[in-house]
């Protein structure tokens, strides 16, 4: 899986996706993770983006039981991590983090 989906790491021309950039951060793992950086930098910003992502998958992951427990882990994951990143760096968090 990727790891780090969000808008900078698409290309686009033509109004169309073409392909996803910068696969420094992929691994092998759980493939609901990437919803995780959708989620907190992407789906709120453009409305109907979360259903269009869904739908590749050709049924709602998130949906079931499972799937929606290895969401919510990832994102626990990610954001315990947010926490060493934005403390080490010395930047501030964005808001919404905060």
């Amino acid at each position: 899986m990727h790891r780090d989906l969000y808008l900078p790491n698409t290309l686009v021309a033509a109004g169309r996706f073409r392909c996803l950039l910068d696969f420094e951060h992929a691994r092998s793992t759980d493939p609901l993770s990437d919803f995780v950086k959708l989620a907190m930098w992407v789906f709120e910003k453009f409305p109907g983006s979360e259903s269009e992502f869904r739908s590749g998958y050709g049924s709602d992951p998130l949906m079931t039981k499972d799937g929606g427990m290895r969401y919510r882990v990832a994102m626990g994951l990610e954001l315990l991590s947010g926490l060493v990143y934005w403390k080490t760096t010395g930047r501030e968090a964005p808001a919404w983090r905060r």
